[in-house]
């Protein structure tokens, strides 16, 4: 059995992949070019403070797209190593599963804090308009005339209430 040797030049590395199937170099190329963007949208995520659930969306297609191009450039690539990309990158979901439930009860009390405010402050306002309306026709019946004579403490007509 020949030994294949490693291209040492990047050169020597694109004649390889132009050795490879059409569709295992497509799949090299297009996770390779994967990596990239998704790490750059990591280091924009991170720059914006986009949160942790695309933090750990952006790291698990960076593995994913790693290990595809890893495998799909692989010079000896057998059934075996076909499986492993599977079990690589479903054991990574499993652990970014298990951080994401470890992270999500903080954000998720955070979340449902932030919609009981709205809520609160949506569902308020009009109440705030029917008591000031209401205080409104309370203090204009109690300023009235015959409230003020009858009144042993004067009525300031001034102000919103007497």
């Amino acid at each position: 059995m020949s030994e294949i040797a490693k291209p040492k030049t990047f050169r020597e590395f694109i004649d390889f992949c132009n050795t490879l199937p059409r569709g295992r170099r497509i799949v090299g190329y297009v996770s390779t070019i994967g990596f990239l963007v998704f790490l750059i949208a990591l280091i924009i995520g991170i720059y914006f403070k986009t949160g942790f659930l695309s933090y750990l969306v952006l790291a698990f297609l960076i593995f994913i797209s790693t290990m595809h191009s890893h495998y799909a450039l692989a010079q000896s690539l057998t059934q075996r190593k076909v499986r492993m990309i599977d079990y690589w990158y479903v054991g990574a979901a499993a652990i970014g599963l298990v951080l994401f439930a470890a992270g999500y009860s903080n954000q998720r009390d955070l979340v449902l804090t932030k919609l009981f405010v709205a809520a609160h402050r949506s569902g308020e306002e009009p109440l705030r308009e029917n008591v000031s309306s209401s205080l409104a026709d309370v203090s204009k019946f109690l300023c009235s005339a015959k409230m003020v004579r009858a009144s042993r403490t004067p009525c300031d007509t001034n102000g919103p209430s007497c």
